[in-house]
């Protein structure tokens, strides 16, 4: 009679297991059926929703602004982007835009965005050249990334180096970033030692001799040694002035600085 009892209960306990793995499975099947139908109406209200959103009159572009150029460029730049006032706002691919009004010689950056319910607004950042230099009497500006420009207005107020174009250049062409790199560290730790001091032009033909003019002056620096060169430079320089020593150059690549002074054979 015991073991009787014991089979029943047995039969029971894998009964109530059974049951449980099944509404187990069923919550999954449920669970599933439900994530599968949100995804659907997603996707069918996605579509209408983009209907809605491109066929809607209330959102048709009345206004494109440009900012960062001249009026005439932001002209020439919605008309270049191909943007018509009476288009659909969301029927601009931005990205695309942006890209192809970048590739012009003078822009660096376009940042194009939709200002809801009718506005377009394009953010334009020029290039603008830091130095310039010259091939056969032609001279070009050249921006931080190397980029050569047109001769900029108001070309002899900028820096001017030579040496380094090995070529003739072409507008939109890069020159080498290592020597835009040599240049803008030259002018930090100038304006770091000297602050006052004025390069009027840099000749960087040799890596090992970089010459630097001051006025009537000259230096000669080597691009492997640059911080510690110019280290240098402003207790020399306050102790030939107060002896009085005018100089043709100074050559401070080596150990032994040399002072060639004027009128020195």
């Amino acid at each position: 009679m015991e073991r009787g009892k014991f089979k029943v209960k047995k039969r029971a306990k894998v009964k109530q297991e059974e049951w449980k793995r099944i509404r187990v499975n069923l919550r999954k099947i449920l669970g599933f059926s439900i994530f599968l139908g949100i995804i659907i109406i997603f996707f069918l209200a996605r579509e209408e929703c983009k209907r809605f959103l491109f066929s809607f009159p209330g959102l048709e572009i009345k206004e494109i602004k440009v900012r960062g150029v001249p009026r005439e460029k932001a002209d020439y730049l919605i008309k270049r982007a191909n943007i018509k006032k009476g288009q659909n706002i969301f029927n601009l691919d931005l990205n695309k835009l942006s890209s192809r009004l970048s590739q012009e010689l003078l822009i660096r950056k376009v940042t194009i965005s939709r200002h809801l319910p009718e506005s377009i607004l394009i953010e334009v950042e020029q290039r603008t050249p830091f130095i310039i230099t010259k091939w056969n009497d032609q001279t070009f500006g050249i921006d931080s990334e190397g980029v050569i420009l047109p001769e900029p207005l108001g070309s002899s107020s900028f820096l001017e180096v030579k040496g380094i174009l090995k070529k003739r250049p072409f507008l939109g062409e890069r020159i080498d970033l290592a020597k835009i790199e040599v240049i803008t560290e030259i002018q930090d730790l100038f304006s770091k030692t000297l602050p006052h001091f004025q390069i009027t032009s840099l000749d960087l033909s040799r890596y090992r001799k970089i010459i630097l003019f001051s006025n009537k002056n000259c230096y000669y620096l080597s691009g492997e040694k640059l911080a510690n060169n110019l280290s240098l430079l402003p207790r020399l320089l306050a102790d030939l002035s107060q002896k009085g020593v005018e100089y043709e150059y100074i050559d401070l690549r080596f150990k032994d600085i040399y002072v060639k002074r004027k009128n020195e054979r």
